[in-house]
């Protein structure tokens, strides 16, 4: 079961990374115009190999051609009557051997053979010399498509030239412009990360400055407390227990504790400070009044009721 549960899983996870779509990669306008400048480039390549590099010598042979065209529809049409006569004479003939009987057939027929035979042949000669004018046309009509394809790819020719060398142009903007924003950012991030070590310094100078301060305020407090500390034995006359654990204190455990912890601000006042328990004072330590009662499981409200008897601020 483990087994079919696994390949199921294996299957299932086959199948999303398969028909998970691949994000296309966004090119740069520098690789975009190098793709165009490919293309143009190969599509140039094309060009030139259907395109034939001499087209004078086309221009020649077609004038050539024409030459021997003219020449030969000149003998054609000075030769069109002899050549239909020798054709009239030629089906006479076949008409006189059709009407002859056997006997004058074969005493006849020699001759009008042999001279069917030579009509035959100069026929021949001017039906040739007419399908040599129909080649020489077709000739000179492929040669005169082949100088309008020509004419056509030079003009798409200089057309793409003037494409790549405007792509190219561009291609070398376009790097510079990259080049310049590369340099920027890399300016800005400098910038940044100079702001930031300014910053964290500035930062540091006045967490150091704040730091000093409270060291003096806490020192001053400390002094004024000691001062502060002498005029808080008359508390002993009205109770000689701790306010906090409630348990007797002497003047060899006794310490003087601020209410409110000097660290968060406490001023050493008569009012904000008191006698208690060594014990207490160094359970204390910077905790406020409430965390202090929770954390040793007094009652905070009867540890208040004790200070507010005494006269403390609470």
């Amino acid at each position: 079961m483990m087994v079919r549960r696994y390949q199921k899983r294996y299957r299932s996870n086959l199948y999303k990374k398969s028909t998970r779509s691949k994000k296309p990669k966004l090119l740069s306008v520098p690789e975009q115009i190098h793709q165009e400048i490919t293309a143009v480039k190969s599509e140039l390549r094309e060009l030139r190999k259907k395109t034939f590099s001499a087209p004078e010598t086309v221009s020649n042979k077609v004038q050539s051609l024409n030459v021997s065209k003219k020449q030969d529809e000149a003998w054609i049409e000075k030769n069109k009557n002899l050549y239909l006569k020798k054709k009239a004479r030629i089906e006479e003939i076949n008409e006189e051997l059709k009407r002859k009987n056997f006997i004058s057939r074969t005493l006849f027929s020699e001759e009008l053979n042999k001279e069917k035979e030579k009509l035959t042949i100069q026929t021949c000669s001017y039906e040739e010399r007419l399908k040599q004018v129909g080649e020489v046309i077709l000739n000179i009509s492929e040669l005169e498509q082949a100088k309008r394809e020509w004419a056509l790819h030079s003009q798409k020719i200089e057309k793409l030239k003037v494409n790549l060398k405007n792509l190219e142009e561009a291609h070398v903007h376009q790097l510079a412009f990259a080049k310049q924003q590369a340099a920027l950012k890399k300016q800005k991030k400098l910038e940044r990360e100079k702001e930031k070590e300014r910053l964290e310094l500035e930062k540091k100078k006045r967490e150091e400055l704040k730091a000093a301060k409270a060291a003096a305020y806490d020192e001053k407090q400390r002094e004024q407390a000691s001062s502060v500390r002498k005029t808080l034995f008359s508390q002993l006359k009205k109770s000689k227990f701790c306010p906090y654990c409630y348990q007797l204190i002497n003047k060899e455990n006794v310490h003087a504790d601020h209410i409110h912890p000097v660290s968060k601000g406490g001023l050493s006042t008569k009012t904000n400070m008191v006698l208690v328990c060594s014990t207490c004072n160094l359970a204390k330590r910077n905790h406020t009044l409430r965390s202090f009662c929770s954390r040793c499981g007094f009652d905070f409200e009867t540890v208040v009721a004790r200070l507010m008897s005494l006269g403390k601020d609470v």
